[in-house]
Formats: structure tokens, sequence, C-alpha cells
């Protein structure tokens, strides 16, 4: 006697189910835009108040970082304020690598209200997603 294995069988489409979940990400997705979008406003008020002041320094916060048990990897967001192509604003950091190889370091920054209209397009540490 052989064994009987069923054929898998795709589950069809519920299109009530998917007209429902498409209209919500719709909604949700204007909603996003909307709080993005006010979030811009209110970051733009701050750094323009401060970049009246003509502080001229830098300053940064970790917002997420992780390093393996020896301390050797790391990854590292923060959220700083500094010079960031020739202008003085808020900007988002990302750093990783290990310390012991020199070539594995990686640094990127974005101006932080650049990085609110590209969410969609690139990784955002938690204190983005709450």
């Amino acid at each position: 006697m052989e064994d009987y294995m069923p054929t898998p069988r795709a589950h069809l489409l519920d299109h009530a189910h998917l007209q429902s979940s498409l209209q919500e990400l719709s909604a949700s997705a204007t909603n996003l835009n909307t709080l993005s979008d006010q979030l811009s406003k209110q970051v733009a008020e701050v750094e323009s108040a401060v970049n009246k002041m003509g502080i001229g320094l830098s300053a940064s916060v970790n917002t997420e970082s992780w390093s393996d048990e020896l301390g050797e990897e790391y990854d590292t967001w923060r959220l700083c304020y500094a010079k960031h192509q020739s202008k003085w604003g808020f900007t988002i950091e990302h750093l990783s690598g290990h310390v012991a190889h020199e070539d594995s370091h990686r640094s990127e920054t974005w101006a932080f209200r650049k990085h609110l209209a590209s969410i969609g397009s690139k990784p955002s540490p938690k204190f983005l997603n709450s």
C-alpha cells in the first residue's frame, strides 16, 4: 500500500475580504500621510527656532542600539542635531559594523524631515514606527 499525500491547494481569494482590506489600507495610508505632514511641520518649527539661535554645536541621542555579547558588532540609530549637506538641522543617523574590522563600519545620515517623506522606502528606527 502506497502512502497518499494530498496535493496542496491554493486558498480561493475572498474578494469581499480583499476589498475591505484595501479600503482599510487606503484609510490608513491617508492617515499616515496626514500625521507625517503634521510632524514634519512641527519639526520644521523647532528646527527653525534652534537654527535662529546660531548655536553651531552637534548633539545626538541614541534611540535604538544593539551589540553582540562581546561588544564587537554594533548597530545604532541616533537622532541628531548636526550640520548635514551644508545645513544645520535634525538628522537621523544609522551606524553599524564590527570594531575589529575597519572596512565593516557603515554610517548613513538623512535629514529628518526628508526621511519622514520616504518612510516607506527606508528602514526606520522603532521610535519612528510608534
